[in-house]
């Protein structure tokens, strides 16, 4: 696992484009990204590492789960061009795996989250999902406690 260190980097220049988040900052400080995304490419790397002993992720690498950082903006009131976080979705196939899977978002002002579960399910796979709680919801009450 790396060093949770390295991380800083990412934070830092992630705390700089919220504050200037523009084109002409950004082309400014390209190798700074850079920089930040390859720190966040080696962590997701030895997430997968580690998930692999549990989990069937042969041949995922962090260029497969990590989003990109450009937003689109055609349809968003929020004109800004780069979001303010880096994500990534650790799942088998990555962000078109379609399957259950770990979401990782590094973002500062202690807005970072880890998370687990579907991202977008197609209408079978959620409505499988819909009759194993109908059927006993026991275990997942007990889960959303804890």
């Amino acid at each position: 696992m790396p060093d949770m260190l390295d991380l800083g980097l990412t934070i830092r220049f992630l705390a700089e484009l919220s504050q200037n988040n523009n084109k002409a900052w950004f082309d400014r400080h390209r190798l700074d990204y850079e920089a930040a995304r390859d720190a966040f490419y080696a962590f997701i790397d030895c997430l997968i590492d580690e998930f692999r002993t549990s989990d069937h992720l042969e041949g995922l690498s962090a260029r497969d789960c990590i989003a990109r950082i450009y937003r689109d903006i055609r349809f968003s009131k929020n004109k800004s061009p780069y979001k303010s976080n880096l994500g990534a979705l650790v799942a088998p196939g990555g962000w078109k795996g379609g399957r259950n899977g770990y979401y990782i978002s590094i973002e500062p002002g202690n807005q970072s989250m880890v998370a687990g579960g579907l991202y977008a399910p197609t209408p079978e796979q959620l409505n499988r999902f819909r009759q194993v709680i109908a059927e006993d919801a026991t275990e997942f009450h007990e889960s959303s406690r804890q």
